[in-house]
C-alpha cells in the first residue's frame, strides 16, 4: 500500500494526517448536533419529557419566565408555550420577557415575540433578520409546566 500512495503522489504523512483529521473530527461533529434539533421534540436540552420547569402561578400573564435554557411563557390565561432561552444570533441566553417580547439585553438587544416566538427586532435595533426561536412542547401537570 505504501508504494500505491507513493506512486499516486499522496505521502505516507498526507495519509495518517488525514485519517487522524477523519477519526477526530467526525466524532466531534456528531457531538455538536444542531441547534435547532429541539425545536418541537418537547424537551429542552438536557431535559427529559416530564421535566418541571416552573409552577404555573410564577408565569405571569403576557410574559413568563426564564428557566434555566428555557423561556415559559403564558400569552393567554390558561395557555402555556416555551421557547429556547439560546439566542440564534450569538448563542446567550436571554435576560428577560416583558410587555410580550423575549429580549437578549446581555448580547444585542434582540427581541422576539414571546407568543410566536418570531425575531422582532434584530441585534443592536436593526432589521429583524435572526431565525425564529425553537419551540419546546410544553403541558400543565398540576400546578407545573412541565414538558412535554
Amino acid at each position: 500500500m505504501a508504494d500505491e500512495l507513493v506512486e499516486s503522489g499522496v505521502s505516507r504523512r498526507t495519509a495518517v494526517q488525514g485519517a487522524l483529521v477523519a477519526g477526530i473530527g467526525l466524532p466531534l461533529l456528531a457531538a455538536c448536533g444542531d441547534e435547532g434539533s429541539e425545536g418541537g421534540s418537547g424537551a429542552s436540552a438536557g431535559q427529559a419529557a416530564g421535566t418541571t420547569l416552573t409552577k404555573s402561578a410564577e408565569v405571569p400573564v403576557g410574559g413568563g419566565v426564564i428557566v434555566d435554557k428555557t423561556v415559559v411563557v403564558q400569552p393567554a390565561e390558561g395557555t402555556f408555550q416555551a421557547w429556547s432561552a439560546i439566542c440564534p444570533h450569538e448563542k446567550c441566553t436571554f435576560t428577560e420577557v416583558t410587555d410580550g417580547r423575549i429580549r437578549c439585553g446581555g448580547c444585542h438587544q434582540a427581541e422576539f415575540d414571546a407568543a410566536t416566538g418570531k425575531n422582532l427586532v434584530g441585534p443592536n435595533g436593526g432589521p429583524a433578520n435572526l431565525p425564529n426561536l425553537n419551540a419546546i412542547t410544553v403541558a400543565v401537570k398540576g400546578d407545573s409546566v412541565v414538558t412535554a
